[in-house]
C-alpha cells in the first residue's frame, strides 16, 4: 500500500506533464493552420478546417477528463486523430509516377518511354497501389465501396470526424483528397537514322542553346573553361559526323568533313567566344559590359544570339551598287551589301555600319568622301572632332544620302525589342580598339583568327578520331 501510494503522485505528475506538452503541441499546430495563404487550395482549405475541428474536439475532451488522473481518461487519442487528419490531406501532385529504377520522362535505348511503349497513363490507383476495382466503379459512376478513397485507393484511418472509419460515402472534397485523373508521358521518335539528325539540325537554335548554357557555366567556372566547353561541344559533334562518314574521311584525310547545315556553326561558336560575355579575363572586359551581354544572350532569341555572335557589316559609302535605303512600293527597304567581318576588307575611303543587335557602330575610314560626310553629318571630314561620340547621323537631314542612311537604320530597328543607338568611330582614333572585337575573322592578342580556329578545330576532330 505504501509503495502504491508513493507511486500515485509521481504518475499523476507525469500525466499532467504529458497533458501540458500535448496542449502546447496542439496550440502550435493550431497557430500554423490558422496562418493565411496567398493562393489557398479549396481541398487543402477543407482539410485544414477538418483538422482544426479535430484539435478543438480534443481540447474539449481533455477539459472534461478526470483531474486526479485516477481511472481511464475520456480524452480521445490526439495522436491518432491528428494522424487520421494528416492522412486525409491531399497528397502532392508532383509525385514520381515512374516505376522503380526508371527516370521520369527519360526514353530508353529503343526510343520508347521508360514506363512502357507508347503513351502511358498513370492514375491515382496506380500511385496508391491496390484499389483498381474501386477506380473502375468511380469511372462507371458507381459509389465507392467502404474504405476506399479517391480512385479506389484505401483510406488510412478514414475521414476526420467519422470515428476513424472509412465510409466512402463522403466526397473527395470532404475527405480532403485531390483526385489525380491521368498523367500521360509519351516519347516520340524524331529521326530514324542518326544521319538525319545532322542534316535536319537548326544551327541557329543550336548556337542559341550553346550561348545560354555557356552563360550558366561561367557563373560557376572560369572563362577559359567556358570557352573550352563551347569548343569541345563543337568538336565532339563534328567527330561523330566524321565517324559516320569514315569512308569519305579516308579519301580526304586533310579536309574537315561536316554536314551542309553546320557550315555557319564554327564561325558562330568563334564569335561567341569572342563576345564580351566570354572574351578574355576580368581585366580585359569590364563587369558593366560583360553582365549586360550575358543577360542579352540569356533573354535573346536565336536570331539575336546569332547576330551578336557574327554581326552584319553594311557598306554605306557607295550609292551606285543598288537602290539600297530606298523604300519600295510594297513598303520594304533594300539593305546595303554586306562585307565579311575582317579589317582587311575595309577600305580607307569607305563607311561601314556594324549591326550587333545591341548597338550600331558606324566606322568611318580616314579617306572617306567629303560629300558623303557633308550630307550625313553636315560638315566636312576635316572638321569632325577627334572624339566622335558627340556626332550622330540622326536626326535625318534633307539630303539624299542622309535619307538613305536613316531609312536603313529604321528598317534594321523594326521588330526588335530594344532601340539601338548609333556610335560613330573613326579609323585611327582611340575608340576603334573597342570595335575590333566585332570583327570576328581577325586575330586579336587573346583570340585566334577564323582561319587559325578552323585549323585547330580540324586537328581536334582528327586527333579525337585517331585516338
Amino acid at each position: 500500500m505504501g509503495a502504491a501510494a508513493d507511486q500515485r503522485p509521481a504518475s499523476l505528475a507525469a500525466k499532467r506533464g504529458r497533458d501540458r506538452q500535448a496542449e502546447e503541441d496542439l496550440a502550435v499546430l493550431r497557430d500554423v493552420l490558422a496562418e493565411p495563404e496567398a493562393n489557398p487550395d479549396p481541398d487543402m482549405k477543407a482539410a485544414k478546417s477538418a483538422l482544426m475541428q479535430a484539435i478543438e474536439l480534443a481540447r474539449r475532451a481533455k477539459r472534461k477528463g478526470p483531474e486526479d488522473g485516477a481511472g481511464p481518461s475520456n480524452a480521445p487519442n490526439v495522436t491518432t486523430n491528428t494522424a487520421a487528419a494528416a492522412a486525409s490531406a491531399p497528397a502532392p501532385i508532383a509525385a514520381d509516377l515512374t516505376p522503380s529504377g526508371a527516370a521520369p520522362g527519360v526514353p530508353d535505348q529503343a526510343g520508347m518511354s521508360a514506363s512502357g511503349p507508347g503513351p502511358t497513363s498513370a492514375t491515382a490507383a496506380d500511385v496508391g497501389g491496390p484499389g483498381q476495382q474501386g477506380l473502375e466503379r468511380r469511372r462507371s459512376g458507381e459509389e465507392a465501396a467502404p474504405g476506399e478513397g479517391a480512385g479506389g485507393a484505401p483510406v488510412a484511418g478514414g475521414a476526420v470526424g467519422d470515428g476513424g472509419q472509412g465510409t466512402g460515402a463522403a466526397s473527395d472534397k470532404e475527405r480532403g483528397f485531390t483526385t489525380l485523373n491521368s498523367v500521360h508521358t509519351m516519347a516520340v521518335p524524331v529521326v530514324n537514322e542518326l544521319a538525319d539528325l545532322f542534316t535536319s539540325t537548326d544551327v541557329g537554335t543550336m548556337t542559341c542553346m550553346l550561348a545560354k548554357l555557356s552563360v550558366e557555366k561561367y557563373l560557376t567556372a572560369r572563362l577559359d573553361e567556358t570557352r573550352q566547353a563551347v569548343h569541345s561541344k563543337l568538336s565532339g559533334a563534328l567527330k561523330e559526323f566524321r565517324i559516320m562518314n569514315a569512308n569519305a574521311a579516308l579519301r580526304t584525310p586533310n579536309k574537315l568533313i561536316f554536314p551542309e547545315t553546320y557550315k555557319y556553326l564554327p564561325i558562330w561558336c568563334l564569335g561567341l567566344m569572342k563576345c564580351a560575355a566570354f572574351r578574355g579575363g576580368a581585366k580585359d572586359v569590364a563587369a558593366d559590359e560583360r553582365i549586360p551581354v550575358g543577360h542579352f544572350l540569356m533573354a535573346g532569341s536565336g536570331e539575336d544570339v546569332c547576330r551578336l555572335a557574327y554581326p552584319q557589316a553594311f557598306a554605306l559609302h557607295d550609292p551606285s551598287v543598288g537602290p539600297w535605303g530606298l523604300e519600295q512600293p510594297d513598303g520594304t527597304v533594300q539593305l546595303p551589301p554586306c562585307v565579311p567581318l575582317a579589317t582587311q576588307v575595309l577600305a580607307e575611303g569607305g563607311v561601314y555600319l556594324v549591326d550587333t543587335g545591341r548597338v550600331f557602330v558606324m566606322w568611318l575610314g580616314r579617306a572617306m568622301s567629303p560629300q558623303w560626310c557633308l550630307e550625313v553629318f553636315g560638315t566636312d571630314p576635316t572638321s569632325l572632332p577627334q572624339d566622335t561620340s558627340a556626332i550622330s547621323p540622326e536626326p535625318q537631314r534633307d539630303t539624299p544620302m542622309s535619307r538613305r542612311v536613316c531609312c536603313v537604320l529604321r528598317a534594321l530597328r523594326e521588330g526588335r525589342s530594344l532601340h539601338q543607338e548609333v556610335f560613330v568611330v573613326r579609323q585611327g582614333s582611340g575608340m576603334d580598339a573597342a570595335v575590333l572585337p566585332y570583327f570576328v575573322e581577325d586575330r586579336t592578342p587573346a583570340t585566334q583568327s577564323y582561319t587559325d580556329y578552323m585549323v585547330s578545330l580540324h586537328k581536334a576532330v582528327g586527333g579525337m578520331v585517331e585516338a
